[in-house]
This record gives structure tokens, sequence and C-alpha cells, in this order.
């Protein structure tokens, strides 16, 4: 018994609290490691996503940057009377991107114009393929940079290429 006038000691409850600070801590430390690891996780995904769109973009870039080429190149003298298919081959090459654009007869004055785009990053590669059709016109002649050119009737045998339809390019698989 205790005597009479003595403060009540309960050390029991003091005794439980002792190792509630480090459980906190841990808890806490545990949560703000989860925290930068899910940063970490979507900021890396973010910036392979915005890669790979960049990649994409510049493959559909070179792809048709290698139709507008094909489209301007003049045809040879004589093409109307070649047979058909695969006229002619374009590589245009950028270091870590090249462009492969392959022109096929169709028929007379009927051309058909594929090209494939190859972007590489690393061990990342990306390609695009786009095709368009276009016709065979003669080729325009500026009369007043060659005048007897034109008088001559060589504007005749000068052909190009122009697309069937004003964005007529079509993505294949």
């Amino acid at each position: 018994m205790r005597p009479r006038g003595q403060p009540v000691h309960r050390r029991a409850p003091r005794a439980r609290r002792r190792g509630i600070a480090s459980m906190v801590a841990l808890v806490a430390l545990a949560v703000l490691g989860m925290l930068a690891t899910g940063l970490a996780i979507a900021v890396t995904r973010d910036v392979r996503a915005a890669r790979d769109a960049l990649l994409r973009t510049r493959a559909a870039a070179l792809a048709e940057e290698g139709l507008s080429a094909a489209v301007r190149a003049p045809l040879p003298p004589g093409d109307s009377l070649a047979p058909r298919g695969l006229q002619r081959t374009l590589v245009l090459d950028n270091g870590d991107a090249r462009d492969t654009v392959r022109v096929w007869k169709l028929g007379a004055s009927t051309y058909a114009l594929v090209s494939e785009a190859v972007v590489r990053y690393g061990p990342r590669r990306v390609r695009r393929r786009l095709a368009l059709l276009a016709t065979a016109v003669a080729r325009p002649v500026d009369t007043a940079a060659a005048p007897a050119a034109a008088d001559s009737g060589a504007a005749d045998a000068a052909r190009m290429l122009r697309p069937l339809a004003a964005r007529g390019w079509a993505e294949l698989p």
C-alpha cells in the first residue's frame, strides 16, 4: 500500500509510448519512398512517350520529304515508252534517319510512289510508310529564261509527276 499524500506514478503507459516515434518515422519514410518511386516511374514513362512521338513525327516528315523529292525530280526522257513496274529508287540518308522512295509505273502516265522512312534512336526504331498516286504531265518551261527551248518543243520531252489529289498521300501499315 502506498502512504497517503504520495503521488501515483503510472509507468506502464509511458513505457508503451516509447517505441511509437520510431514507428511513425518508419511509416513516413516508407510513404515518401513510395511517392518518389511513383514520380520517377511517371516521369520516365512521359519522357519515353515524348521521345516516341518525336521519332514518329520525324519519320512522317522524312517520308513526306521523300515523296516531295520524287515528285519534283524530272522523269527520264522516253519514260512514257518504259514498261510497267519499278522505275527508280531514291534514297535519302540523314545519319540516324533513312528514307527510301520507290517509283512504280502503273500505266502510260500513272505512277505510284511509296516512301518508307526509318528513324533510329539507340535501340528504338520507328518506321513510317506513305504512298502517293501521281500522273505524268509536261514540265512547264520558263519562256523568259529559255526562249529557245520553248520554241523548239523541248517541253514535250520533259515530263514531271503531279499528285492526283491535293493531299493525296496515304499512310501504309
